[in-house]
């Protein structure tokens, strides 16, 4: 079986961009949210109830779950707070190949994707003793411009399909073994109004990591 975990918050209004791609070829998605309405930051959102009525109305498989519990917690770091959230995620969508992407996160062209690991399902069976991720490339779209997108190119690499329950950080593991892939992510990232931008890097779990407000006057120049 191939299954979707996703993390919602603030950026809800990109999920089905994201799970129109790849709906037809998956078993299950799970769609995790924080049950208070919570960031990793501990700020407060809103998420509309036409948000989850378009949802509905677009699961004609029935194959989309909602999974809410408590993912911000005050004594921890945004970072310790995603990497907690993605774990139980993992949990939650039980064996087979999962798949973690966020919903600004596009893969490319998914039909191929669904049949080379339906290729490799046997590796689902004993996970214990074939652990492995597969790490994709991000095409990330940096700034939407009058005939386009702006984006980053790079060979920028993740991890984002896995077989295992456990991260050790966001989505890697290094206790296993990434096997490269040819799989193009289109990933919205910087691709946003100004008000966005400064929202995720409010909230988001790489909140700590680097100067964000240096980081939003480079982006606007």
């Amino acid at each position: 079986m191939i299954k979707v975990g996703y993390l919602v918050s603030y950026d809800y209004n990109m999920l089905m961009t994201s799970v129109r791609q790849l709906y037809s070829y998956v078993d299950k998605i799970v769609v995790a949210i924080d049950k208070d309405y919570k960031t990793w930051s501990g700020n407060s959102f809103i998420i509309p109830d036409s948000f989850f009525d378009e949802i509905k109305a677009f699961d004609t498989k029935n194959i989309i779950e909602f999974y809410f519990d408590n993912f911000y917690i005050s004594s921890l770091t945004p970072m310790d707070c995603e990497i907690r959230e993605r774990n139980l995620v993992l949990k939650k969508l039980g064996r087979g190949w999962k798949i973690q992407l966020d919903v600004d996160e596009y893969v490319y062209d998914f039909e191929v994707v669904s049949k080379y690991l339906k290729k490799y399902w046997y590796l689902t069976l004993f996970p214990k003793f074939t652990p492995l991720c597969f790490t994709g490339k991000l095409v990330t779209l940096f700034k939407e411009v009058e005939n386009g997108y702006v984006f980053i190119d790079n060979d920028e690499r993740f991890p984002f399909i896995t077989n295992q329950n456990f991260n050790t950080h966001s989505r890697r593991n290094i206790h296993i073994k990434n096997f490269y892939s040819n799989i193009s992510v289109i990933h919205q990232s910087w691709a946003r109004g100004e008000r966005d931008i400064k929202i995720k890097v409010e909230n988001w779990g790489h909140r700590d990591d680097f100067n964000t407000k240096d980081y939003i006057q480079f982006w606007k120049k």
